[in-house]
């Protein structure tokens, strides 16, 4: 979608992505003056790529996302619905949306529940969301901010209870939307009974609740889907790489995610009610969370580990956030706070009992492909 950008460090080194940008680039002890691509860099293969870690339950966990069309221009409108979904199964999910007002007016964009049952209440609540709203002059913008406030765990909402065959707005991740302005929402849901999930756009001071029992049977009020981009209920939630890393050798890494090669994308299928678009590929893996832990068996603490990502955050925001736990800083954006789109993680100085790397990252919405996860140390 995008190209790569240049990838900044907190200590002032620069790693190339360019070949117009490998003269200028410079790393200490490693790197000359005349630079390196990183593009060049060997790929971990001692990593082991999962989408689950032994637990039944992400068999069935999905991915409910709702980014097509990505840009809306008709208010009142159904965006995605999934399919029934049954706690009996896995009762956990992740709601994902990115979408872009271009009606003329403000509207409410808002997830609403229908409990599928006729008999039985149904439950959820959220154990971590993040939402944001930007200007389309900077689309990925929302998509970044909304990774971030994902990530820090900052904020969840307690159960909302759905009577039977009732309809329920989530009100408090429900936003509002102006005109030209971009939305972004990831929100885990852990569900109790059984519940349809709509993704919807109406009047500003409108009930999306309301508006979805009345029109979900009647087609005109569905969009289809449009080129480039997808929505439905995908079988991957979360990508998980785990094994050993060994930079003693001062030696730089690459591991490739969202490009469809070592890093599969996730495939599902469009089961909204109407103008569905049938199977899908998640083209990037946007809303997956990944989770890198590595083992470091022989770290000198004389050395430092940075970690990012190209392209880094610049207009994709690609390296926007993600978690780790480290000697140095635990539980913090690794990659900062991007105000100067020039940051990177700083994983610190190893040795002694500090043998582990963790971190956790989401490909924010909006955000360019491919991406590189980046090791160097010196």
């Amino acid at each position: 979608m995008g190209v790569l950008a240049l990838l900044v460090l907190l200590s002032g080194v620069v790693l190339a992505s360019y070949d117009s940008e490998i003269p200028t680039a410079v790393r200490p002890a490693i790197i000359s003056t005349s630079g390196e691509s990183p593009l060049t860099w060997p790929t971990v293969s001692s990593l082991v790529r999962t989408t689950n870690r032994d637990d039944p339950d992400t068999l069935y966990k999905r991915l409910l996302y709702s980014n097509s069309p990505e840009t809306f221009s008709t208010s009142r409108r159904i965006l995605y619905n999934s399919n029934s979904l049954s706690s009996g199964n896995s009762p956990d999910h992740r709601v994902v949306y990115h979408h872009e007002n271009s009606t003329g007016s403000t509207v409410k964009l808002a997830v609403v529940v229908e409990n599928t049952s006729a008999s039985t209440q149904a439950t959820l609540n959220s154990p971590r969301y993040g939402k944001y709203v930007y200007s389309n002059s900077d689309p990925a913008y929302a998509g970044a901010q909304a990774t971030k406030l994902y990530l820090s765990g900052a904020y969840s909402f307690s159960s909302v209870t759905i009577p039977a065959n009732g309809f329920r707005e989530l009100t408090i991740i429900t936003q509002s939307v102006g005109n030209a302005k971009v939305a972004s929402l990831l929100c885990d849901i852990h569900c109790s009974g059984s519940m349809r999930v709509y993704v919807v756009e109406v009047g500003a001071t409108e009930d999306p609740a309301a508006f979805v029992q009345s029109n979900k049977n009647n087609s005109s009020y569905y969009l289809p889907v449009s080129s480039g981009t997808q929505r439905g209920d995908f079988t991957t939630t979360d990508v998980f790489f785990d094994g050993t890393l060994t930079p003693d050798t001062k030696a730089d890494y690459q591991i490739k995610a969202g490009n469809g090669g070592p890093d599969a994308y996730a495939t599902g299928y469009d089961y909204t009610l109407y103008n569905g678009g049938g199977s899908q590929t998640l083209v990037g893996n946007y809303g997956i969370l990944y989770t890198f832990s590595y083992y470091i068996p022989t770290w000198s603490s004389s050395n430092r580990m940075f970690i990012g990502l190209n392209p880094r955050g610049g207009p994709s925001r690609a390296a926007a956030y993600g978690t780790h736990d480290l000697n140095t800083v635990e539980d913090e954006y690794i990659f900062g706070s991007m105000t100067a789109l020039t940051q990177c993680g700083d994983g610190g100085n190893y040795g002694g009992s500090y043998k582990y790397v963790w971190w956790q990252w989401v490909p924010p919405l909006g955000s360019f492909l491919p991406f590189l996860m980046l090791h160097t140390s010196y």
